[in-house]
């Protein structure tokens, strides 16, 4: 999904944060971290996760904030373990390739998911991913917004 400002993404709160997050880039190709303040963002707090990327020895991903709302539906606090820990089989291939497409393009990704990967097949969510980079070249950190919903049955 193309996002642009004000383009109304389906859930108001993921607009707002993508809103914020455009206004933070100034002209770079994303924000770095430091221009994320947590006092901007009360509300979303518990919905926010900030992956870090790892390139060597391969490209990684490893959580250093998971909000708790995401820690409360995962069962577990996965702060610091790495990207194959937390996710697995299938699932965990489909989520590697929308991490890795933001990172390599730079671009927000948005996604409504089915949440195959926690064995809750009545569970669905809606998650924004945004690239952050300390160097103004590279993707160094992931911000992401999931929300979570009982599918209809």
């Amino acid at each position: 999904m193309g996002l642009e400002p004000g383009a109304g993404l389906p859930d108001p709160r993921h607009q707002d944060l993508f809103d914020y997050w455009h206004a933070k880039c100034a002209g770079r190709i994303a924000p770095p971290r430091q221009a994320i303040d947590p006092v901007d963002l009360t509300a979303l707090l518990p919905n926010l996760f900030i992956f870090k990327v790892y390139e060597e020895p391969e490209r990684d991903y490893e959580p250093t904030l998971l909000g708790t709302a995401l820690v409360s539906v995962l069962g577990r606090d996965f702060t610091g373990s790495r990207f194959y820990e937390m996710y697995h089989g299938e699932s965990a291939k489909i989520l590697r390739r929308q991490y890795d497409h933001v990172v390599d393009s730079h671009q927000p990704f948005y996604a409504q998911l089915d949440a195959e990967w926690m064995n809750k097949d009545f569970i669905s969510y809606d998650r924004l991913l945004l690239p952050l980079s300390e160097g103004g070249e590279t993707v160094s950190r992931l911000l992401g917004c999931s929300f979570f919903t009982r599918k209809d049955r």
